[in-house]
């Protein structure tokens, strides 16, 4: 996934002096106003103004991972001023250009960006870059056999989505019997925030700093 991002920063030269975009929160007729799709979310009911444009991507997850159940998202295209948070080194040095995208990208105001968990994560960042820049993505691989690299181009439209078929409850949570013990435990997928704070605390065990969450 960084790869992607840094391919993004790469491609294009940004435009300069953008004027911020105004969000407009209001709520909205989804099935009225929104385009017309398939099994489109109509949980979504409080987005910015309707002139924007933008998409529904469905979450990998199916929603399962939350307590709202939330299956699909409404999500912006790519603009000027999304590149030039692109191309911002402080971003990148922060480790935080990911939640910057997905701050003014994520439409839907039912879930806070913090709270996806990466699977629904790498789904949006794909998305994006898909219809940002296009399907093809040009990478350089190795010849497991030869270890000879060549460049070649991945085409995005084809990549599948391994299908997530367990069921949470009504907190997001999964049940698991352990094979030996047959003991029932239940487990969460980590949200994005979650991560980040495990993230820390292993570098101030490393580094061996107490840390209080």
């Amino acid at each position: 996934l960084n790869k992607v991002i840094e391919r993004l920063q790469r491609q294009k030269n940004v435009e300069e002096n953008i004027e911020q975009e105004k969000y407009i929160d209001e709520e909205i007729d989804f099935e009225t106003e929104a385009p017309k799709m398939e099994n489109v979310d109509t949980s979504i009911n409080s987005m910015p103004d309707t002139d924007l444009q933008y998409d529904i991507i469905p979450l990998p997850s199916n929603g399962e991972c939350y307590p709202s159940k939330i299956k699909k998202v409404a999500v912006k295209f790519l603009t000027a001023e999304s590149e030039n948070l692109i191309t911002s080194p402080n971003l990148y040095k922060d480790d935080m250009i990911i939640d910057t995208l997905l701050k003014y990208h994520l439409l839907s105001k039912e879930i806070n960006p913090e709270d996806l968990v990466q699977g629904d994560i790498d789904a949006i960042m794909l998305w994006l870059r898909a219809t940002g820049y296009g399907n093809d993505y040009p990478v350089r691989v190795k010849d497991p056999q030869t270890s000879e690299e060549f460049d070649s181009i991945v085409d995005l439209s084809k990549l599948n989505i391994k299908p997530f078929t367990i069921k949470g409850d009504e907190n997001g949570h999964f049940t698991y019997e352990l094979p030996k013990m047959k003991a029932k435990i239940k487990f969460k997928f980590l949200s994005r925030q979650e991560e980040r704070d495990l993230n820390m605390i292993n570098k101030f065990e490393a580094n061996d700093v107490r840390y209080s969450m």
